[in-house]
Parts: C-alpha cells; sequence; structure tokens
C-alpha cells in the first residue's frame, strides 16, 4: 500500500497518492504506513504539516504501555530518528 501510494506521487498522482496515504491513516495502528504518510506530507505541504501529524503520532507513543512499545520498537525508533529530523 505504501509503494502504491508512492508511485501515485511518483507519476504525478498527487490526489490519488494522498488519498491512499490518508487511508492508511488510522490512530493506534499503522505506524510505519503513517511514517511514510509524515514524509510524505513533508514533501508535498510542507514541514509544519509533516510536524503536526508528528506530533499526533508521538503522543499516542507516548501513551502506549510498555507492550505495545516492546511490540512496536523497530518502527518507533524510525518515527523517533525522522523526528529529530523534523524538529
Amino acid at each position: 500500500m505504501i509503494a502504491y501510494a508512492w508511485s501515485n506521487y511518483k507519476m504525478g498522482n498527487q490526489e490519488k497518492a494522498e488519498t491512499v496515504f490518508k487511508s492508511m491513516d488510522s490512530k493506534y495502528s499503522n505506524y510505519q504506513h503513517r511514517l511514510e504518510y509524515i514524509i510524505y506530507l513533508n514533501e508535498t505541504h510542507g514541514v509544519e504539516t509533516a510536524k503536526n501529524k508528528m506530533t499526533e503520532l508521538i503522543n499516542e507513543i507516548n501513551s502506549m504501555d510498555s507492550y505495545e512499545r516492546k511490540l512496536n520498537r523497530q518502527v518507533i525508533a524510525e518515527i523517533k530518528k525522522y523526528n529529530k529530523q523534523l524538529f
């Protein structure tokens, strides 16, 4: 799904890409997909839009219990790394 969204973007179909990315943006799930959406937002809508979405995601991560953090630790590390780049 991520590759499909990026391919639409690269082929010049930004509306379809945005629709696909938005469909993957579900709270408390799809963390890798949502990170890609943030990267897309940074490229297309600017850093402020990406920062706002990243803040939402970081707040979710901070509210996770230890079991959830352990299950998602790899993607959480990627999210935090990209968060440092944005801010």
